[in-house]
């Protein structure tokens, strides 16, 4: 199975869990020979509330479909995804899985880093994520010059007292709009 397809499969499957999904990386960017996968997604969260005998309120917690799903791919040995027991990364904003894969007639890892967001940093992150390195860094950069700082997945004006304001990027053009660059088409980006 190809990297490409593998991607689109596990996004397909990561979908029901999540608000918002979408390969990144060099997929995204339409490269060659990818060798990893990169997601970005916001998941669905619901909240767990728990009640005592009598039905008082003990504890809410939020929850994240997400992690379902994912706690029932990793635990398929059918599906090939496991989280990565050497790049061990499982938190809430960042996830490392890998999948056994037949790909260019031999067996390999294929990993896959899973970014989490949320509305407010999509544009930010989403970019980012798109890359290559070099592209996201010479925005960051830009930003730096224009007297803005990317910082958590969001992008903030900086004032001389060093108070700072968000300037919201609910999605990739945002981005581009704030830091008055031109959008770029992914396969573009260099």
């Amino acid at each position: 199975m190809l990297i490409h397809d593998l991607a689109t499969d596990l996004a397909g499957s990561l979908s029901i869990g999540c608000r918002r999904i979408s390969i990144a990386g060099s997929i995204r960017r339409f490269k060659a020979n990818p060798r990893d996968i990169e997601i970005v997604c916001i998941p669905d969260l619901f909240t767990e509330v728990e009640k005592d005998l009598f039905g008082n309120v003990i504890s809410t917690n939020m929850t994240s479909h997400l992690d379902v799903i994912l706690e029932t791919l990793t635990n398929n040995p059918d599906s090939g995804w496991e989280f990565d027991p050497v790049v061990r990364r499982n938190g809430d904003r960042y996830k490392r899985l890998r999948h056994t894969s037949e790909h260019n007639s031999e067996d390999r890892l294929v990993p896959c880093d899973l970014f989490i967001t949320d509305v407010e940093r999509w544009g930010v992150i989403y970019t980012i994520r798109t890359g290559p390195a070099t592209f996201s860094q010479m925005l960051a950069t830009r930003a730096l010059k224009m007297g803005m700082k990317v910082d958590d997945g969001r992008l903030w004006e900086v004032h001389r007292d060093g108070s700072r304001v968000l300037i919201p990027t609910p999605e990739e053009i945002d981005f581009f709009v704030a830091l008055k660059y031109p959008w770029t088409e992914p396969k573009e980006r260099a």
